[in-house]
């Protein structure tokens, strides 16, 4: 039998690994001649099983002694444990129950898996395939479960704001910045992603996103990892992550599950459908009104036989099938899922031999655009994606009045726009991630 001190040491060194979470939980249960002590994580502990197993159990025995019995008599229970075996069990979701000058601990996990679906907007062919809850309590949960460390603090506030990160990790100044924002609106009510980034932005309008937001644990679990710090809303069945670097949101989870050089062609492929989708309207309006030469001569003619019916200029062309394309890409989101993909392929099919049959674009406009669409639907991240789109936009506006010169500007401001911004502060272009540099200090 272990003394009192050892016990009263090994409850002391779970409170300093555990306190500041905010899921942490300590509580002293009393009646006539006896007390217990009672320690548990409630994010992942679940109260209807410890009403139960536990608290009810406590104050229908006569004495401890029955009591400690009763409890050992379970299969999920374990005597005295070690310092190191006793933070892993509360970690898992157990209780540490300090009776009778000795430490007890009872798994109670809660399952909070009824209300997870499957991940909608991360599909892989390979991995986990469900997503997070739109309950905040069910999220911390799987957090719980999937990152099992001491260092992972929680911190719930007041509007159903939760904050997740790994304190050995995360960078501790931009960690107080961030609760220091939150804590100002602690009464206000962050219904969305909006709401939250006008507390913690600085920049209000801005073109690419300083924020990723996933619906993946592994996602999660990775840039906890890295250094990251997650934010959870009451509601939301996402999370959100800073800081968010450019290459953190072209990654796709299925990038893990594949050998290096499979996974180095598909990210090969990711990144040519970013340059596809910004340049390739932009160079045919330059290449076809501007510069033909530049061109083999039988592809100059094909394009010209092609367009020799059309009575508009090439930006006419290109803007209208891309608008056009737009329109098709929110109907689908727009319309019942049942519905929506059979009406918008087949609208897309009719629209363009319409349009090529009635002379209004060429042939070569259906194929630009439908590798533009292909392409930007290539791109893990729908808020890069997004972001994107509206960019080609852009550089098409200055390759209209200045052919080649105008995409070539276009295309290097865009480079620089995204090499002065920063999330959180960390560089946008930012190549190598935290993660990578804890491998190398090793």
């Amino acid at each position: 039998m272990k003394r009192k001190h050892s016990i009263t040491e090994l409850t002391g060194w779970i409170r300093q690994k555990l306190q500041t979470s905010s899921d942490f939980t300590s509580k002293t249960m009393e009646k006539e001649g006896s007390s217990i002590e009672v320690l548990f994580l409630s994010a992942a502990c679940d109260p209807v099983t410890i009403e139960k197993q536990l608290i009810q159990p406590f104050y229908s025995f006569e004495n401890n002694d029955a009591f400690m019995d009763y409890l050992l008599s379970h299969s999920n229970s374990q005597l005295n444990p070690s310092k190191e075996e006793a933070l892993m069990d509360l970690l898992s979701g157990s209780v540490l129950i300090d009776i009778n000058d000795q430490v007890i601990t009872l798994k109670v996990t809660k399952k909070n898996l009824n209300t997870v679906e499957e991940a909608k907007t991360e599909r892989v062919v390979i991995g986990p395939k469900s997503g997070l809850s739109e309950d905040l309590e069910t999220n911390l949960n799987m957090m719980r479960t999937w990152y099992t460390s001491s260092n992972l603090h929680i911190e719930v506030f007041q509007n159903k704001v939760a904050v997740v990160y790994d304190e050995s990790l995360a960078d501790k100044q931009l960690v107080d910045s961030l609760l220091k924002k939150i804590r100002r609106h602690t009464f206000y009510r962050h219904q969305n992603f909006h709401h939250l980034e006008n507390v913690l932005l600085d920049e209000k309008k801005y073109l690419v996103p300083r924020m990723n937001q996933t619906e993946r644990k592994d996602r999660i679990a990775l840039n906890l990892t890295e250094g990251k710090i997650i934010f959870f809303i009451d509601g939301t069945p996402f999370a959100f992550i800073v800081p968010a670097p450019f290459f953190d949101m072209m990654r796709s989870m299925s990038d893990f599950y594949y050998p290096f050089w499979i996974s180095f062609f598909i990210k090969l492929l990711r990144y040519s459908g970013c340059l596809v989708t910004i340049l390739l309207p932009s160079l045919y309006v330059a290449m076809t009104s501007y510069n033909p030469e530049l061109f083999r001569i039988e592809l100059t003619l094909s394009i010209a036989g092609t367009r020799l019916g059309v009575p508009y200029p090439s930006f006419v062309e290109v803007l209208l099938m891309l608008v056009m394309m737009e329109l098709l890409t929110e109907a689908s989101v727009r319309l019942p899922e049942a519905i929506g993909p059979t009406a918008t392929t087949v609208g897309g099919l009719i629209l363009g031999e319409a349009a090529t049959q009635a002379g209004l674009v060429s042939n070569i406009m259906i194929i630009v655009v439908a590798a533009v669409a292909i392409s930007n639907y290539a791109i893990p991240n729908l808020q890069i994606a997004f972001a994107l789109r509206v960019i080609k936009y852009l550089v098409l506006t200055l390759t209209i009045f200045t052919g080649l010169l105008g995409l070539l500007v276009g295309v290097v401001g865009v480079f620089a726009y995204l090499c002065q911004i920063e999330s959180f502060g960390v560089p946008y272009f930012k190549l190598f991630s935290r993660e990578k540099d804890l491998l190398l200090s090793k």
